[in-house]
């Protein structure tokens, strides 16, 4: 069975199309965004009705075709998170057992991370899907590759089960700690840019 991790940013909150599925009036989305943005602290209770609103709007996406969810035209309608991984996933055949989003410890990257795992969870069954958040992981990060670490051991155990690591979206830090522990245990990375038809596989063996 295999381990993905996904590195994740707010595309699943800023992308500018999510809302734009369907023909119903989705007016109220952009300017609660706009606002959440705005504000200094985002206190999670403050915004659970857009956390869940937003939950619902990619939920929408995935329940589209599979011609419609696996075009890049609509790539902005979802996040990247979620595209990459449900799209990489269904390209390589894998059989994820666990999937994990990893988060900076930042509101608006955490509330991301949250809805990503929610939507994703459905759409693997067989995985167990979580959101992790990685302590004092923020702009002003110290070289903390044994907290994110810790999170990553906590799901692999077994250095002989395949793993990947997703590094579509994210804070830059935590990219280059996930390519560290990547390197380290021999795992391989993919990425994609959202002109892209699929995600590219970095192999770092032939690095």
């Amino acid at each position: 069975m295999d381990f993905v991790f996904v590195t994740t940013g707010t595309s699943a909150i800023t992308n500018e199309h999510i809302g734009t599925v369907t023909k119903s009036d989705k007016s109220s989305l952009r300017p609660q965004v706009k606002l959440y943005l705005q504000d200094p602290t985002k206190k999670p209770e403050r915004w659970t009705t857009l956390q869940n609103q937003l939950i619902q709007e990619h939920k929408s996406y995935w329940d589209q075709t599979k011609e419609y969810v696996e075009s890049k035209r609509n790539f902005l309608r979802t996040s990247a998170e979620l595209v990459s991984t449900v799209l990489f996933v269904r390209q390589m055949g894998l059989a994820p057992r666990c999937i994990v989003l990893i988060s900076s410890d930042t509101e608006d990257c955490w509330m991301a991370a949250q809805v990503n795992a929610a939507v994703m969870a459905p759409l693997f069954p067989e995985a167990k899907v979580v959101a992790e958040r990685i302590p004092d992981l923020t702009l002003d990060f110290n070289l903390l590759k044994g907290a994110l670490e810790t999170v990553v051991n906590k799901y692999h155990r077994n250095e002989n089960d395949p793993a990947y690591i997703n590094i579509t979206g994210g804070f830059k830090g935590t990219v280059a700690l996930m390519t560290l522990l990547a390197l380290r245990g021999g795992w391989k990375l993919f990425y994609q840019h959202d002109t892209r038809d699929e995600p590219v596989l970095i192999d770092l063996k032939k690095i």
